[in-house]
């Protein structure tokens, strides 16, 4: 197995996952995650104790029930490695740009877990052995899409964070059918709008290769050819589905 994806398997295996965490501990490791991160990307905590606190919950929450099986060494490996790529990180810490790094990374490690499967059994170190995954079954985004909904009818969704994990549940759940033409469509807004986002962000930062290049393919339509971008796109046009799909629920209550 190859080095990089050997280092990947033991990141798998280097914490409990999220999902079997106590509220405690989840809380202490969501605080240590953003402390590390901070230092990578030059993130600005909130002043006061209680922005902290709740950045700190939100941050737990985001991870339980967004990435229950992944782990804390696997988010900050994610932000290290995709995380400064993305594009420009603003200020403050931002959840919807840590979610693109894990969608990044999710595919490097699917790849190290295939390989995993095929390959002989991985050595952690003297006395360490890989712990067993127990099978979470599927999550219920019922309560999460019943708070995507309230935010809708206080006028607080526009910047709402909002897991892909969600629209892939309301799909099976029969709430959002779009066909092929309204996705392409959707996925076209969401370029665009992506385009405005990185060309505002330039103003304030410097023109990096990785950026230029990022910007020509969204321009080119070259975007399509690029997994990553094509991912990346495809993940902006979900959460903007499940968006407008609360606010037409919203008000279809009037």
């Amino acid at each position: 197995m190859p080095e990089q994806e050997r280092e990947v398997i033991k990141l798998k295996y280097a914490e409990k996952f999220f999902a079997a965490l106590n509220p405690d501990e989840l809380r202490a490791f969501a605080i240590a995650i953003i402390k590390r991160i901070t230092i990578i990307t030059g993130w600005i905590t909130p002043e006061t104790k209680d922005d902290r606190s709740l950045l700190y919950n939100e941050l737990a929450a985001f991870l339980l029930q967004s990435w229950p099986r992944y782990n804390s060494e696997e988010v900050v490996y994610a932000i290290r490695r995709y995380g400064l790529t993305i594009k420009d990180w603003g200020r403050g810490v931002n959840l919807q740009l840590i979610n693109e790094a894990l969608l990044a990374y999710r595919d490097e490690r699917q790849r190290a877990s295939d390989l995993e499967e095929r390959a002989a059994p991985i050595s952690l170190g003297p006395g360490k052995e890989l712990p067993v995954i127990e099978n979470l079954g599927p999550v219920d985004w019922a309560p999460e899409w019943e708070r995507v909904k309230a935010q809708a009818r206080d006028g607080k969704i526009e910047d709402l964070f909002v897991s892909t994990a969600i629209y892939d549940w309301l799909q099976k759940q029969g709430k959002i059918n779009l066909s092929d033409a309204e996705k392409w469509e959707l996925m076209e807004q969401c370029k665009n709008k992506y385009i405005g986002e990185i060309e505002v962000a330039l103003l304030t930062s410097i023109r990096t290769k990785t950026i230029a290049d990022m910007l020509d393919a969204l321009k080119n339509d070259t975007w399509k050819k690029s997994p990553d971008l094509k991912i990346r796109i495809a993940n902006m046009a979900k959460i903007q589905a499940v968006k407008e799909t609360a606010i037409s629920e919203i008000m279809d209550e009037l």
